[in-house]
């Protein structure tokens, strides 16, 4: 499951819906743009439903405030799938 917040201002709401629908616990759930507010409030969502929350975050203080709401994994938005095999992402 990927979910985007980058462009949902402060509003999870969406992401909320979908999770009550598609979540299921150990299921792995991206989040882009797991640093703003409606990101981390998904994240927190998520981890609460016993998901594997991988997020990204584009500064060490974004991978710090997404690791602190619960993810399991953390990456740069622009990070290449080779990167994130050796992560363990992917």
């Amino acid at each position: 499951v990927i979910l985007s917040s980058a462009n949902k201002k402060l509003n999870p709401i969406p992401n909320f819906v979908f999770l009550q629908g598609q979540g299921k616990p150990g299921k792995k759930v991206l989040v882009h743009g797991a640093t703003g507010g409606a990101g981390q409030a998904t994240v927190q969502l998520a981890v609460g439903g016993n998901m594997d929350v991988v997020g990204t975050a584009g500064t060490k203080e974004g991978v710090d405030a997404v690791t602190k709401n619960g993810a399991s994994a953390v990456y740069h938005p622009r990070d290449r799938g080779d990167a994130l095999k050796k992560k363990g992402i992917v």
